[in-house]
């Protein structure tokens, strides 16, 4: 499970799944995608029986001071979410939150955010973006796949994570 890297037990707002450490200050330089993996590869689990598993969810604080656009602050609560407090599913992130102006993203950690410093809420998801570099990455360590978490939160379309992981993957031999 390389996601849930963050969210309402942390100190700070966090990356739900960032591929790499960020290198900023707040952050635990093991709570990443390739962090986990590394730690998995060097305690001697072969690449061919992991799997990187991707949230097709964001996690949301509010009472969110603007510095550093939101991202690794102190936070108040858990933002309000879809259905969940909290959690917002990406469908609902792409139908009613990614704006241009509020969408960032961490050239390091390969991870969009969003922060809106007029509701104070800053909210780490998985954007198209995001999962090409997963996509990359487990291509590069040979590993088994990917798998997500929970494919009912997906978007439609040309904005649909799991359709985005297909296109990137090899399809397998058939046997």
């Amino acid at each position: 499970m390389t996601y849930d890297f963050a969210g309402p037990w942390s100190a700070r707002t966090g990356f739900n799944s960032g591929l790499s450490a960020s290198g900023q200050p707040g952050e635990d330089p093991q709570l990443n995608v390739v962090a986990a993996v590394n730690g998995y590869l060097k305690a001697g689990v072969p690449a061919e029986k992991i799997v990187v598993g991707v949230p097709f969810y964001g996690r949301g604080w509010t009472g969110v001071a603007p510095t550093n656009k939101g991202l690794f602050t102190a936070f108040g609560g858990v933002a309000r979410g879809t259905q969940e407090a909290g959690i917002y599913e990406y469908r609902d992130l792409v139908k009613n939150h990614v704006r241009p102006a509020m969408r960032h993203w961490h050239p390091q950690a390969k991870v969009p955010w969003l922060y809106d410093p007029a509701k104070r809420t800053m909210i780490a998801y998985e954007d198209l973006e995001s999962i090409g570099w997963k996509v990359k990455f487990v291509q590069s360590k040979k590993l088994a796949g990917i798998m997500a978490w929970d494919l009912s939160k997906d978007a439609t379309g040309p904005q649909s994570l799991l359709q985005a992981i297909r296109k990137g993957l090899p399809r397998p031999a058939a046997q």
